[in-house]
């Protein structure tokens, strides 16, 4: 288990290799799969940039390497970086 739901967004994770499972929980309490975050891809970002608890579980699937870049060196970088922020919600570089 990565993390669990109502808990403090430390960071953003990054799959290097293998799967992590996002899940949600029903009004009855019962787990559902919400996605799956696989090798390139990260999962995260909104709570941390939100500074909310955590809206779903994370859980590795099998044998799986997470990178996590913590938030303050999230906020750090973009701060330092404007590109990088624009990257990050998908806007285009400004032309000139």
């Amino acid at each position: 288990m990565l993390f669990r739901k109502g808990e403090p967004a430390t960071g953003i994770g990054m799959g290097v290799y293998g799967d992590i499972k996002l899940f949600s929980t029903t009004p009855a309490r019962e787990s559902r799969l919400a996605g799956t975050v696989g090798p390139g891809k990260s999962f995260g970002e909104p709570v941390v940039f939100l500074e909310r608890p955590t809206r779903v579980e994370a859980q590795v699937a099998g044998d799986a390497l997470v990178l996590q870049v913590p938030k303050a060196s999230v906020f750090t970088e973009l701060d330092r970086n404007q590109k990088l922020a624009r990257q990050m919600i998908g806007w285009p570089e400004p032309t000139r």
